[in-house]
């Protein structure tokens, strides 16, 4: 049995409170290997990042309610790690470099400090003087101008592109062996996203890291991911390499996703765009939450949850018709509500 470097299966992440319950994340399932970059694609709202912050507890618990099958670091499993345990795992084996980094980093210390705090924590027999030294080479290794002055700047006193250079800093200060970047690019210019995922990928290449990239972007993900994962209002509908996904998308929300890009479409032609809007999770659909926007639904696809199967070009998709299209129509996966 192959083992993966990262892995979760069936993972369901819903928020209670007294008035409702939102079903946030369900039946999420996917696995990334070492060395690749795995992306996990969906508008906001998706799930994208709250399945992340599920596997590193970063959600506060109530009000997520989360179960899993499993969540696994290199066939460890994470579930099984007590809470005063934890430490040894974040930031040392998976890290997550956050999205938008102005509100990430506290404006009232200084980006040295707060890097050092890195090695405060989990390298606590380093000297003062070691800290600041090796804090220097981070921001050196992540392309930060004159890093010895730099380094007892504010965040406000850093650019946008400055600022996520230094949270990437603090998340590879540890040497992790998962790297999670949450839309790492949002809110930057074209020549600034171009260079920190540049950076990204040399530090994923020097460093023999997985690299989880949340985004958005399709472009950005057909530049650089291996394999990437389509997430669509807290679930997994298509997963595979990157030729077998962009290349030949199974999944009907996949080919609305391909088919609305305004580069996906010749000189004259209008914009094919999904009509209707996600469903409102509060009121999870018993069905899939495609279907009252898919072209291909059938009654089926309203009334029960999708099974997830893999098709002959290589993806695993999660839809009642590919499903039925390939004799598969009767598997049914667990999902927690």
């Amino acid at each position: 049995m192959t083992r993966h470097q990262f892995e979760l299966s069936n993972l369901n992440v819903a928020f209670r409170s007294p008035a409702q319950t939102v079903h946030a994340v369900r039946g999420v399932s996917f696995h990334v290997d070492k060395g690749e970059t795995f992306a996990i694609v969906g508008e906001s709202g998706s799930g994208k990042t709250v399945s992340m912050m599920a596997a590193m507890r970063l959600l506060q618990s109530p009000p997520a309610h989360i179960t899993a099958d499993a969540m696994r670091f290199k066939g460890e499993d994470l579930q099984a790690v007590r809470q005063r345990d934890w430490w040894r795992y974040t930031g040392e084996k998976i890290a997550m470099v956050f999205q938008d980094a102005l509100t990430a980093l506290n404006p009232v210390y200084t980006v040295g400090w707060q890097i050092g705090e890195m090695f405060r924590v989990h390298r606590p027999q380093m000297t003062r003087r070691e800290i600041r030294a090796a804090s220097i080479a981070l921001l050196t290794k992540v392309g930060i101008p004159e890093p010895e002055r730099r380094l007892d700047d504010y965040p406000h006193q850093f650019s946008g592109g400055m600022r996520q250079r230094a949270m990437i800093a603090m998340g590879i200060a540890l040497d992790p062996e998962v790297l999670i970047a949450d839309e790492p690019t949002t809110a930057l210019d074209v020549t600034v996203q171009a260079q920190i995922m540049d950076l990204l990928q040399q530090l994923k290449d020097e460093r023999q890291m997985s690299l989880i990239l949340i985004t958005h972007d399709l472009g950005l993900v057909a530049e650089t991911a291996d394999r990437v994962a389509i997430m669509y209002a807290g679930t997994v509908m298509e997963t595979g390499t990157i030729r077998q996904v962009l290349g030949t998308p199974r999944h009907p929300y996949t080919l609305g996703l391909l088919g609305s890009r305004p580069q996906a479409i010749e000189k004259g032609d209008k914009l094919r765009p999904i009509l209707g809007s996600p469903p409102n999770l509060a009121a999870a659909p018993r069905g899939c939450p495609f279907a009252p926007r898919c072209t291909a639904a059938k009654p089926v696809c309203s009334e029960q949850f999708p099974p997830t199967v893999h098709v002959p070009s290589g993806q695993d998709v999660t839809c009642h018709v590919v499903a039925e299209e390939a004799g598969q129509g009767n598997r049914q996966p667990e999902v927690t509500t």
